[in-house]
């Protein structure tokens, strides 16, 4: 009898824990001044956000870019251009059906460099 009850609150508590797996799952970027741009590892889900910030000392404004991923490739869906030395606020981007999704940091211009941004991106929606 006391396995049993030990095996029963073991699984409520994986099912409680794992309803809350979605806002625990975050993906951190960070670009450095020799890179021309650098994107967050993927995280699945049909709804995201993201935020983050630049250097005060960027040369260039930096775009944050939240792309998914279908059939064909990686794709833009919401982006934002952030000055130097500001904040990107908190965006949420969104498709009909579950993706794969990632942070891109990617200083303003063809083949710059030069900049540093840290950002983050997290599932909204499962």
């Amino acid at each position: 009898m006391k396995m049993k009850k030990l095996l029963t609150g073991c699984l409520t508590l994986i099912m409680v824990l794992s309803m809350f797996t979605p806002c625990f799952a975050a993906k951190k970027v960070t670009l450095t001044t020799d890179q021309y741009w650098n994107n967050s590892d993927a995280l699945t889900a049909k709804e995201v956000a993201f935020n983050g910030n630049t250097s005060k000392n960027n040369p260039r404004d930096v775009w944050f870019i939240a792309e998914y991923k279908n059939s064909t490739g990686w794709h833009y869906n919401t982006k934002k251009k952030i000055a130097a030395g500001k904040q990107c606020p908190t965006l949420n981007s969104d498709v009909l059906s579950r993706r794969k999704w990632r942070l891109q940091l990617n200083p303003y211009g063809t083949d710059t460099t030069g900049c540093i941004a840290h950002g983050k991106i997290w599932i909204v929606t499962e």
